[in-house]
């Protein structure tokens, strides 16, 4: 939506944080692996400044 409606105000792209294009793992520590977090938005962000 942002990129749809705001296109023109962005300073740097729309960069996406979500989970691999993988089957989801049934392992509690890989799936917590799996999922995004804090440390994926981070890195999202830092990507982008």
């Amino acid at each position: 939506m942002v990129s749809e409606e705001c296109f023109g105000y962005l300073k740097a792209p729309v960069i996406r944080v979500a989970a691999p294009d993988t089957p989801c793992p049934f392992s509690p520590p890989l799936e917590d692996e799996y999922i995004p977090g804090i440390k994926n938005i981070k890195k999202a962000i830092k990507k982008i400044i």
